[in-house]
């Protein structure tokens, strides 16, 4: 950040202040000072969205508050409830409300007993806590009760502050102890403190600060200040591990910003090195404890406080209150005309958002990261700087274009506090440490890299560099900064410069990335921000006091020193500079960017070495006049090339090796207040700074006239310095607009735009020969052309190198009419309401139609053929135009009008299609002849949408028969299919089914495969498909219920394939085309003519055995009996175990022993079971017929119909006739009684018509009873 003084109100008669306090809601100044002075200030409000602002000295409140008689020490805002507390050194507090614009007393407090140390509202202003010198708390609420008191024996109280929620007081006592006590007064413990030198006293604790707002819990929020300069930062109140920050001041005051990230520290400096030197500073921290910029004052400074926005501080110096401007370094990056800036959206900081902004086109794109550290642009792309996650620690870089999408990325185990890029190298640099990635865009790739890039190859592409250690003797003004000293960088495409918090800048020759060049700054002051001309010669920094200097990069390179010099004579250790001729260096000078050839690089270290004898040498430290700088120089050593392990990053040392240090001496420029510098991307004397709130631009040395600006700068290009209101942007960040956008042009741009409008183009050349620049010549041409005079347009053409401006001018001067040479100019600028009002003018209306046609505005087009005689053509090339216009903006209804007019048949479909208008296709196909080319088209979009009828249509009608095909195939309309083959005589269609099968199987979808083989009639091919299924199904996986159904649809399948064949045999080539093994596709084969012989026989199978246990569980044990002993003719689909162990229950339950007897015999004769089953069965049959012999107690017999003879009532065919009986599918009884028989119509079974009569279907294939019984 920066900061810079931008305002100053005087108390009258210069009354010191003492305490100081702005209201972060409504704006208001509270001020207080001696003999009891109190007044309340608030500013005029300030403008928004506004280029060029000055901020307003007026005042609309000014108001003095009487009641106080002592000097006025403490001031406080309640600002939930707007009210003002104030406290004098006679211990008489005050509050303060407001109404109507004025503020009057409200109430008054004084104990009378001792000296207020320091008040507190909570954050919702509920409570205040007031402590006294002699160890007394008082609580109280808004309303003035006293809530509770307690008296500290032994303790003298120095200050108070609440935590964050209200439920923690903090008090600070005078031995330097920080005790904590609950919001009810019980102690909870103590604020651990960190050791302290004995330089440093710990019995001045004057003052504890805690940041109120939400916060990410691992950044400090709680300041434990002492007043002789040492300031503990803590994450909260038990923190062990605090930041010691020692500020080098006797501090009188400290205050967080609005979100937390700075802390301002007022103060007295500790030493004072002469009697000019500015005795008080206010100091800026983050929440680490880094320096972030210095303010310096004379006055003595009693308070500070923060505006609401944390865009201004102000200070109580003396008898006056001074208003600092803050300009803090927002993340974000301007390229490709493109704005990206980061922004928080959610109460979660660590994830960012990063908008990307086309201020031209105006289009949005958003992208979210999390853990940001920093944005980079530079020609056509960004860079963006994060961490993988809060564990790791990998970090990211990532190359973007100006859409916000990735183009090459890299991790990184350098922490990317600084960032900045070139044309193809992003350099990351953490304390210290850099690293460099070269990235490839896109346009840069060829199409072999495209192809052979692996990955893992970008971090092959990254390299880390350790930078030189800063000695540990350094300067006493540094102390506060911690002991890794990068601080800043910046790049071209030729060099790099790295600045350390000493002022020293390391040069860095690229692409080898080689230390050639180290310069210390002879201006005190850590680099805040450095920048490097378009040439590579100049370099320009800021520094945390605002002071900006420039350094000569290529001077030492004009004049090399040889080694020998250096060796024999210390003062030539280092190299004083001049001021560079009092200007910067021109760009044809010989040598300006040239490196000696006595410096080499190593092949592989990226080390140099400027001696002649190639032998290391020693740099005495004998600078005795800048002792620190020896000092922090002695450091600059040699070590052997480290390499870094992980991810084949290659860790490389570039520390000194017989570069000496160049001492600079800095242009004497008056600008002290500078935040911002811009140079010019196209010449490399040109600069643009932002020096308060003034933009200065500078061509070498000389400045022109400052502009009042704001913003920051984004560009400076073409004589023009673009500039953004960040500020107000980051107040709405969301909504981006036009206005926070403005430009300010160079003087010499506004001087030649006055000549050539003024005074003359011959006046106007003169003056741009004498400040030559392409945009200047460029502006000469516009100019006249805009005149007419082409020979003064064509020479600053030429001048300017635009080819294409020359060759305008040559097409215009074969143009001998005026009019049209008038009128192409004004075509050249764009005006082109006016060319066609040149054109009607002259009655040259063709002219003005072939303008607008080549502009595409087929609107006027069409208006002007309006009043001329219509040819078709052109009519319908004018409705296609305005057809056009609605398409691309998918107003797709009325550009079908337009094209339904123009007769345009391809564009009429892609309408109706996308607002799918079927019908209107459908209407579309009628209409079309016979092998019109867009069939085909409307055949594909038929098909997209699954109407496959119309496709086909579509297809036939053009011929492609084949297309049709492979339509119903994808639409599995195979019945369509077939019928299209056979028609038209195609003879692929069974193996393109078995195709389409073979891929169904692959994916285990066997039953969309049946599906498949039933809607392309293949029954046989189904059946046996399903039949495969049933046997290769786990034994444990058979379900009854299921391989039932299976089995019946395997029949109707089978019975629809003997009923299309029309025969009851069987034919192999059938089922050639299953997709199987030839083992499976053998087998099928044989069991291929049994399906077909007695396609229900498994279907009766499981239906028997499912109806002998209905039976059972239902109490009808001789029913039971009698369709278990069915399941005997089906050992071959039936498990034995279950067959023979369900004839053995039922038989048992029916005390039909005999039959029980066989089958526990059967059972124990089974091969397949285990000998503890059979043993089991043994001991079951030795159980039962130890009590009952095996005889069957009840048995019915009936007389066979045919030969009389007497049979039992369960037998299916008579022993003597070998006459047959149907089973009852119902019941499972034989019938015997064909009067009493009722016939399936689908599965040809029978059952007793008594047990139809409560049914409605067939109980083995469920086919519907369409007849009643």
């Amino acid at each position: 950040m920066q900061c810079y003084m931008s305002k100053k109100i005087a108390l009258p008669k210069s009354i010191n202040m003492k305490s100081i306090a702005w209201n972060k809601t409504h704006g208001y100044i509270a001020c207080g000072g001696e003999g009891g002075v109190l007044k309340v200030l608030k500013l005029e409000s300030r403008k928004e969205n506004t280029a060029s602002v000055v901020s307003s000295s007026s005042l609309s409140t000014n108001q003095s508050l009487e009641g106080h008689t002592g000097t006025v020490s403490f001031i406080q805002w309640n600002e939930p409830y707007q009210k003002l507390t104030s406290c004098d050194t006679n211990g008489f507090i005050m509050v303060w409300m407001e109404h109507k614009g004025i503020w009057y007393e409200e109430m008054v407090n004084n104990r009378q007993k001792s000296l207020v140390r320091g008040m507190a509202w909570n954050h919702d202003g509920q409570k205040i806590c007031i402590t006294y010198d002699d160890g007394v708390i008082i609580v109280g609420s808004v309303d003035g009760n006293r809530i509770w008191g307690k008296e500290l024996k032994g303790l003298n109280l120095t200050c108070v502050e609440w935590s964050p929620d209200g439920r923690l007081l903090l008090l600070g006592c005078n031995n330097g102890e920080v005790h904590i006590y609950e919001f009810g007064g019980a102690f909870v413990g103590k604020v651990p403190i960190s050791y302290f030198t004995d330089s440093k006293k710990k019995d001045d604790l004057m003052m504890i600060s805690w940041f109120k707002k939400q916060k990410d819990p691992a950044v400090p929020a709680l300041a434990v200040v002492f007043e002789s300069g040492v300031i503990q930062l803590l994450k909260h109140e038990n923190d062990n591990g605090p930041i010691v920050v020692d500020t080098g001041l006797i501090i009188s005051s400290l205050e967080w910003n609005c979100n937390g990230s700075i802390i301002a520290v007022a103060g007295k400096k500790e030493k004072i090195t002469s009697p000019d030197e500015k005795s008080h500073e206010v100091k800026f921290f983050n929440p680490f404890g880094e320096i972030l910029h210095i303010l310096r004052f004379s006055g003595n400074i009693c308070g500070i406080s923060w505006e609401g926005d944390g865009q201004r501080i102000a200070l109580a110096v003396d008898c006056y209150i001074f208003f600092a401007t803050i300009r803090p370094y927002f993340k974000w990056c301007y390229f490709s005309n493109t704005l990206a800036y980061a922004f928080n959206k959610s109460l979660d900081r660590k994830e960012s958002t990063i908008m990307f902004w086309n201020s031209n086109t105006k289009e949005k794109h958003i992208k979210l990261v999390k853990n940001l550290f920093s944005l980079a642009s530079f020609g056509d792309f960004c860079c963006i700087a994060t961490k993988a996650d809060d564990l790791s620690k990998e970090f990211s870089l990532i190359v973007c274009n100006a859409i916000g999408s990735p183009i090459d990325s890299c991790n990184v185990n350098v922490e990317p506090y600084q960032l900045c890029l070139n044309n193809s190298d992003v350099f990351a640099a953490a304390r210290n440490s850099f690293c460099k990635f070269h990235f490839q865009s896109p346009k840069n790739k060829s199409l072999i890299q495209f192809t052979s890039e692996k990955p893992g190859l970008s971090e092959e592409r990254c390299t880390v560099y350790e930078f030189p250690p800063m000695s540990p003797n350094y300067s006493d003004d540094y102390k506060h900064v911690s002991s890794k000293p990068i601080c800043c960088v910046t790049c071209s495409d030729a060099i790099l410069v790295v600045g350390d918090i000493l002022g020293r800048f390391y040069i860095y020759n690229l692409p080898h990335v080689s230390l050639y060049q180290i310069i210390q700054n002879s201006h005190n002051g850590m680099p805040s921000k450095i920048a490097i001309n378009s040439l590579s010669d100049v370099l320009a920094c800021i520094n945390i006091y605002g002071e900006i200097t420039f350094h000569s990069v290529s001077e030492f390179n004009r004049t090399p020193q040889k080694f020998s010099a250096t060796k024999n004579n210390p003062r030539h250790s280092i190299k004083s500079r001049s001021d560079f001729d009092s200007q910067f260096p021109k760009a044809n000078e010989p040598g300006s960017l040239a490196i000696s050839s006595r410096i080499a690089s190593e092949s592989n270290g990226g080390i140099l070495d400027n001696g002649d004898d190639g032998n290391t040498a020693h740099h005495p430290n004998k600078w005795q006049h800048r002792k620190e700088l020896a000092d922090s120089l002695a450091g600059l050593g040699e070590k052997g090339p480290k390499r870094f392990a992980e991810r084949g990053s290659g860790f490389r040392s570039n520390k000194s090796k017989n570069v000496s240090p160049v001492l600079s001496k800095p242009l004497p420029f008056d600008r002290k207040c500078a935040w911002d510098i811009q140079w010019a991307s196209d010449e490399g004397q040109m600069c643009a700074i932002m020096d308060k709130m003034r933009m200065y631009i500078y061509r070498g040395t000389e400045p022109e006239e400052p502009m009042s600006c704001l913003g920051y700068m984004c560009e400076f290009r073409d004589l023009e310095v673009k500039a953004v209101l960040l500020n107000d942007l980051m107040q709405n960040p969301d909504d981006p607009e036009d206005s926070y956008f403005f430009k300010n042009d160079v003087k010499s741009l506004r001087d030649t735009r006055n000549l050539i409008s003024n005074v003359g183009l011959k006046d106007a050349a003169t003056f741009i020969e004498e400040n030559p620049h392409p945009r200047l010549w460029r502006l000469l041409a516009e100019g006249a052309l805009l005149k007419l005079d082409f020979a003064t347009a064509e020479a600053a053409f030429v001048r300017c190198q635009d080819y294409k401006g020359i060759q305008f001018v040559k097409s215009i001067l074969d143009i001998n009419n005026e009019t049209v040479k008038k009128a192409e100019v004004q075509a050249y600028f764009k005006n082109y309401e006016e060319v066609d009002r040149m054109y009607l003018a002259t009655d040259r209306i063709v002219s003005a139609i072939d303008l607008h046609r080549l502009l595409g505005d087929w609107f006027r087009v069409f208006e002007l053929l309006k009043g001329e005689l219509l040819e078709v053509a052109e009519m319908e090339e004018a409705w296609n135009g305005v057809a056009d216009y609605y398409f691309d903006r998918q107003q797709w209804s009325e550009a079908v009008n337009y094209y339904e007019k123009a007769h345009n048949e391809e564009r009429i479909a892609e309408c109706y299609y996308m607002l799918e208008d079927y019908s209107g296709l459908e209407k579309l196909l009628r209409d079309l002849p016979e092998n019109h080319k867009l069939l085909s088209e409307l055949g594909s979009m038929f098909a997209s949408v699954g109407m496959c009828e119309q496709a086909v249509s579509s297809y036939v009608k053009c011929n492609k028969v084949n297309a049709a095909i492979e339509c119903c195939t994808t639409l599995n309309q195979w019945k369509m299919a077939i019928s299209l083959a056979q028609k038209y005589d195609i003879k692929d269609v069974d193996s393109l089914l078995g195709q389409y099968a073979g891929h169904l199987k692959q994916e285990k979808s066997i039953f969309t495969v049946v599906e498949l083989y039933k809607k392309a009639c293949k029954f046989l091919h189904a059946a046996l498909m399903l039949y495969k299924f049933i046997k290769d199904l786990p034994e444990k996986n058979k379900d009854p219920l299921l391989l039932r159904k299976i089995y019946v649809l395997i029949a109707i399948l089978v019975e629809e394939y003997k009923s299309n064949r029309k025969v009851s045999n069987f034919d192999r080539n059938d089922i050639t085309d299953l997709g199987i093994t030839l083992e499976e596709e053998v087998a099928l084969q044989n069991v291929a003519p049994r399906l077909i012989d007695d396609p229900w026989r498994g279907a009766k199978a499981y239906h028997f055995f499912m109806l002998a246990q209905k039976h059972l569980y239902q109490g009808y044990m001789d029913a039971a009996m009698k369709t278990a002993l069915h399941l005997r003719d089906y050992e071959d689909i039936l498990n034995l175990e279950d067959i023979y162990s369900l004839l053995a229950l039922s038989s048992c339950a029916n005390r039909a022993f005999a039959t029980c007897s066989s089958a526990l015999m059967r059972l124990e004769s089974l091969e397949s079971l285990s000998a503890e089953d059979k043993s089991k069965y043994q001991s079951l049959a030795a159980e039962i017929f130890v009590k009952h012999p095996p005889k069957d107690s009840r048995s019915n017999i009936v007389h066979c119909r045919g030969c009389a003879d007497s049979i039992p009532d369960w037998y299916t065919s008579c022993p003597g006739c070998n006459l047959n009986f149907p089973i009852c599918v119902a019941s499972g009884r034989p019938i015997l009684n064909t009067s009493l028989q009722w016939t399936c119509l689908q599965c040809r079974h029978s059952a007793f018509k008594q047990e139809m009569l409560t049914r409605s279907a067939c109980p083995l294939c469920h086919y519907a009873l369409t007849i009643p019984v």
